[in-house]
């Protein structure tokens, strides 16, 4: 999985917030590279489907939206 059609797409694994490395096949997004220079628990990551099955919430973030949490456990926020 590397992003989703308007989003930079983020699992989260207890503390910490996994992003699909930017290996030139996505967009790499304005949020994404402030949260990676920012936020100590955020890194870059290979992310599968079974990886993202397992993830205590999936968050989709983009230079409009701060975040938009689609995992089954949070609620959503704009």
């Amino acid at each position: 999985m590397l992003e989703a059609d308007w989003a930079n797409v983020w699992l989260v694994e207890g503390d910490a917030w996994v992003t699909p490395p930017s290996d030139g096949r996505l967009l790499p997004g304005i949020r994404r590279g402030a949260l990676l220079e920012t936020e100590p628990h955020a890194r870059e990551e290979p992310i599968d489907l079974a990886r993202v099955a397992g993830a205590d919430d999936v968050v989709l973030t983009s230079a409009l939206r701060v975040e938009r949490r689609v995992g089954p456990r949070s609620p959503v926020t704009a």
